[in-house]
């Protein structure tokens, strides 16, 4: 079975690579995995214990991609920080332990600061 150190642990730690690039896929891997489930992602191939979209979103903090996502947040690329945006949006989405990690890593006021700003995409708010 593809489990938490197979797949999400390596995704997690590209993003904390120098290149954006690396990291601005891998935050937008994230963002597909907690949004459309990993099941859909590894084309049907999952087992039992990775078909739930809110297993998934516990998979990926537990895989320690949230700080990881704050980081990104604040990096000088702005599609790297819109896709961590765009991931912390499926991320927190009814998940108590994830917004708790989120305002734990100071995400909230860097979301903030970067919603406000006129060069952000603003298909990532809705």
């Amino acid at each position: 079975a593809i489990g938490n150190s197979t797949l999400l642990r390596p995704i997690a730690a590209l993003l904390s690579q120098r290149n954006s690039s690396l990291q601005m896929l891998a935050a937008w891997t994230i963002s597909n995995l907690s949004a459309i489930g990993m099941h859909f992602f590894l084309r049907f191939r999952a087992t039992s214990h990775l078909s739930s979209i809110e297993h998934n979103k516990d998979r990926v903090r537990d895989a320690g991609a949230i700080p990881a996502l704050v980081t990104l947040l604040a990096s000088p690329d702005v599609s790297a920080q819109e896709q961590a945006l765009r991931a912390f949006c499926n991320l927190l989405k009814n998940n108590d332990s994830n917004k708790a990690n989120f305002s734990k890593c100071g995400g909230a006021a860097l979301s903030v600061a970067l919603i406000s700003r006129k060069d952000v995409n603003e298909t990532v708010l809705v």
